[in-house]
């Protein structure tokens, strides 16, 4: 995807490659031995990042919780979409790792809001580490700044 901002005569562009995830729901309670429980889990694949992407977009579709009816709507789906520059899935990528420590080909993130992500699968140390910082509305700004350069 191609993104563009015109500000005046002048127009910023920035290349964004997506990715997707199918989001697996946990229907009951986790055990006592489940480690970081979520309500929601993601599942990506590996892969290589093009130099031609400027930004990646981990998009995963989950479905939504209506406040005032305290239910589950099955048509309706809420998006959580992380923000990842080129150098920062580079360095993501690159550290994505079975628990033995070799090359995982895949990665995951868990989260019970839209507003929370932390690593449950690739991290070889199993430290369920925060990326809620990358989701898009926390991002937007870095992406209006690359496209003001």
């Amino acid at each position: 995807m191609v993104l563009a901002r015109r500000r005046g005569r002048k127009v910023g562009v920035a290349c964004i490659q997506i990715k997707s995830s199918r989001t697996y729901s946990r229907p009951t309670a986790p055990t006592a031995r489940t480690r970081r429980p979520f309500r929601y889990d993601t599942w990506f694949n590996n892969f290589e990042c093009p130099p031609q992407a400027d930004f990646f977009c981990l998009v995963a579709l989950y479905p939504a919780l209506d406040a005032a009816q305290k239910r589950e709507l099955g048509t309706w789906w809420a998006p959580q979409i992380l923000l990842f520059s080129q150098a920062e899935m580079r360095r993501f990528l690159r550290g994505v790792r079975t628990v033995a420590g070799k090359p995982d080909r895949m990665f995951g993130f868990g989260f019970n809001d839209p507003s929370e992500a932390v690593q449950t699968r690739g991290d070889s140390a199993r430290r369920h580490r925060d990326f809620s910082d990358h989701l898009l509305p926390r991002s937007l700004s870095r992406l209006r700044k690359f496209l003001s350069a």
